[in-house]
């Protein structure tokens, strides 16, 4: 007799394999900033939106321009899309999914550090997945998973679903068992059931 795979999340949702977040929406993770040395933020991801600047992987709540996008003390953020290289600073669109890390020692993309200085724009800040950097651009991001680690312990872990009551799709908190949706406009659309 096959076995069934045991559900990660509770009966009342649906694990998806990702979810894809239009452009004007995100989700509030929740979280601030890590501030610790042993602390990162990993979001495995592929970037959808049009080759411009200021489209966000890790965004912050406030819609104050200068805090928007999480930078390090160069200006540099590599969630940014307006430059040719993958690995420059900033990222274009490639069609590709990526692992996108950021910590207290600068920011990575699939394991590969890109910059090294330390991160300090938009602590204590509420950290959103595809936020927008101003009021005029936004990020189209497809969402695999989510995760936050402090001294190499998770903390947060975001699963891509959808709640069966009304089949919002969104991301649930395995660690912390809570749901949470869409905090900007549009719908998140969701990819096949797992």
């Amino acid at each position: 007799m096959a076995q069934t795979k045991k559900s990660r999340l509770p009966a009342e949702y649906q694990e998806v394999k990702y979810i894809t977040i239009p452009e004007g929406g995100q989700i509030n993770t929740g979280r601030t900033w890590p501030t610790s040395a042993g602390s990162s933020y990993n979001c495995d991801a592929q970037i959808n939106s049009a080759f411009t600047a200021n489209r966000c992987v890790f965004g912050t709540i406030s819609f104050n321009s200068a805090i928007q996008a999480v930078v390090n003390t160069d200006n540099q953020n590599f969630v940014q899309q307006n430059a040719p290289s993958l690995y420059g600073g900033t990222i274009p669109r490639d069609n590709n999914r990526h692992l996108f890390t950021i910590n207290p020692s600068g920011g990575y993309i699939d394991g590969q550090r890109n910059y090294a200085s330390t991160m300090s724009t938009a602590r204590g800040e509420s950290i959103c997945i595809a936020k927008r950097n101003d009021g005029a651009r936004a990020t189209n991001l497809t969402l695999w998973e989510y995760w936050v680690e402090q001294s190499e312990i998770r903390v947060q872990d975001l699963i891509p679903c959808y709640r069966k009551a009304d089949m919002e799709a969104g991301v649930y908190d395995i660690i912390n068992n809570t749901f949470i949706g869409n905090s900007g406009t549009g719908t998140i659309e969701r990819g096949p059931n797992v």
